[in-house]
């Protein structure tokens, strides 16, 4: 509540009425009004800080990996360096993964490809889809769940995932 001047207002008349019943409805439902006083914070007791603990800084005895210390070139695609790997580590070459062949030794591979593009590169289905040679986005997706459904019943299978995904992390990173 803000204090009134009183001094500015006539002695008589329906403002100084009005003013006089807020003020006494306001003193009798809230008290007095609270500001304009300082009220000086209480009193902080010192006490001792501990000597801050300096640990010295770890050497360090390895080279960091090429792959940190240079940056990619401007037009570097994960896309492509997926499929190689992934073609690479199923002893084919990148084309035969991104052909429209419906065998099982060309679908599993590019399957795999499928589902760790998605996991490393987040990109839409759509996208990945398009670098896959014009794929539809409900193709990856089939893709995926076979993928991970194979590496819930196959154990080597799904070691054999985590090896790849492990390995194209330090790669791309």
């Amino acid at each position: 509540m803000v204090d009134f001047c009183y001094d500015a207002m006539p002695e008589t008349g329906t403002l100084r009425e009005i003013t006089d019943r807020a003020r006494a409805f306001h003193l009798k439902f809230y008290g007095a009004p609270k500001f304009n006083r300082y009220v000086p914070p209480a009193p902080v007791e010192a006490s001792p800080e501990p000597e801050p603990v300096v640990e010295p800084l770890p050497v360090i005895e390895e080279v960091a990996p090429i792959q940190a210390v240079i940056r990619k070139p401007r037009g570097f695609n994960n896309f492509s360096t997926i499929q190689q790997y992934v073609a690479r580590h199923y002893g084919m070459t990148r084309d035969k993964l991104l052909e429209r062949d419906r065998r099982d030794k060309a679908v599993r591979p590019r399957q795999v490809a499928m589902l760790l593009t998605r996991e490393i590169t987040h990109k839409s289905l759509s996208e990945i889809g398009r670098s896959f040679g014009g794929y539809d986005h409900s193709t990856i997706l089939a893709a995926f769940r076979s993928v991970l459904k194979r590496a819930a019943t196959d154990i080597i299978f799904e070691a054999e995932l985590e090896q790849m995904r492990a390995e194209l992390a330090a790669v791309l990173a």
